[in-house]
């Protein structure tokens, strides 16, 4: 119980300073992820984009390996005090990745923007709404992969996932992380 208390605490100020440095500056929440309002820039991953298991810098100090994907209907965490995470009429999908600190100092991905582009160039961005969250960050300690929050150590590697709500008509996507796209 302490330690979920204190990922609640850590979540907690986590939530603060993203709405403090202003995130992606949108006031559209998680809970309804849909496309964003920058449709007119949005355009269909490129067919050089990175396959499953290929390294890719995404920034000047980090890599993204996109292990694997999944479509589900439901995230829902062992503890039942916990609300599960719903497709709200979607679909929810999760990208399996490993993080990699290629730099000379410890940090996480904080600063890598993340979202799902799909066949017709509708953007979708990862899921941010804050009770969400912590279901996530819960159901993804209990299946042994690190909150991209995590600090890692520069040669370090952090297993991980992020969620995504799209629509259900939402076909051949891709990852967008900080400008690369994956297929998945």
């Amino acid at each position: 119980m302490k330690k979920i208390l204190i990922a609640l605490g850590i979540l907690s100020l986590f939530a603060a300073c993203t709405a403090a440095i202003g995130g992606n500056n949108s006031t559209q929440t998680a809970s309804n992820s849909a496309p964003t309002t920058q449709k007119a820039e949005a355009k269909p991953a490129e067919s050089g984009a990175a396959q499953k298991g290929q390294w890719v810098d995404v920034r000047n100090d980090r890599q993204v390996q996109v292990n694997e994907s999944e479509t589900v209907q439901q995230i829902a965490s062992s503890n039942q005090f916990m609300k599960p995470v719903a497709s709200k009429g979607g679909k929810l999908v999760v990208v399996y990745m490993t993080l990699k600190n290629t730099g000379n100092e410890s940090g996480n991905m904080f600063w890598t923007k993340f979202q799902l582009v799909d066949s017709q160039g509708r953007k979708y961005e990862e899921i941010a709404d804050f009770e969400e969250i912590v279901t996530i960050n819960t159901w993804m300690g209990e299946k042994n992969l690190e909150d991209p929050a995590s600090q890692v150590f520069p040669g370090g590697t952090a297993k991980t996932a992020k969620v995504f709500r799209v629509s259900p008509d939402a076909e051949g996507l891709t990852l967008d992380a900080g400008g690369k796209q994956f297929k998945i």
